[in-house]
């Protein structure tokens, strides 16, 4: 599930137009509630609120079976039922000119602690690092995952080697 506030929800409906071909823009002007069955057995539930905020519930969309898709690099052991490199990421956080680092440990962890400071210098201008606790992201499990721009995970740790992420 994820959560919008105004204003990107504009730019989210047309980049759901633009990848399932429905007129979805239009039809959330006139109507609260829409219900879309697409053909790869993926449910999508667009709901509008009064508040202005877009709910959006589907089943894991994931690359990780195609040879066009680059698997990205997980480090450390996760289990099977998580997202792991190649999924789209089921929560999206909208910032499309940055990848995000979302943190699902205790930063107070020494080798935590260093590897969010190595991620402040030297990519700041292209990470955004988020603490699922503090931003009440929905998942819980160990480590920390990388997600690119497009809502895709690029990489996963738990070990949080500087080394293997460089």
């Amino acid at each position: 599930m994820l959560l919008l506030e105004q204003p990107a929800t504009g730019q989210l409906l047309q980049t759901y137009l633009n990848e399932h071909n429905f007129n979805v823009e239009k039809q959330t002007e006139t109507i609260d509630f829409i219900d879309v069955d697409s053909k790869n057995d993926n449910e999508v539930q667009v709901m509008l609120s009064t508040s202005e905020i877009i709910q959006i519930k589907y089943t894991c969309i994931t690359y990780r079976s195609s040879n066009v898709y680059d698997y990205g690099i997980s480090i450390g052991s996760s289990h099977q039922t998580t997202p792991q490199p190649g999924d789209r990421f089921p929560y999206v956080i909208f910032s499309p000119c940055y990848y995000h680092l979302i943190l699902f440990e205790n930063q107070q962890l020494t080798k935590v602690n260093q590897f969010v400071e190595f991620i402040k210098k030297a990519y700041s201008k292209m990470i955004q690092i988020h603490d699922s606790n503090e931003e009440k992201i929905p998942l819980r499990f160990g480590g920390a995952i990388l997600i690119r721009p497009d809502g895709y995970i690029v990489y996963r740790t738990n070990i949080f080697d500087i080394k293997h992420f460089q």
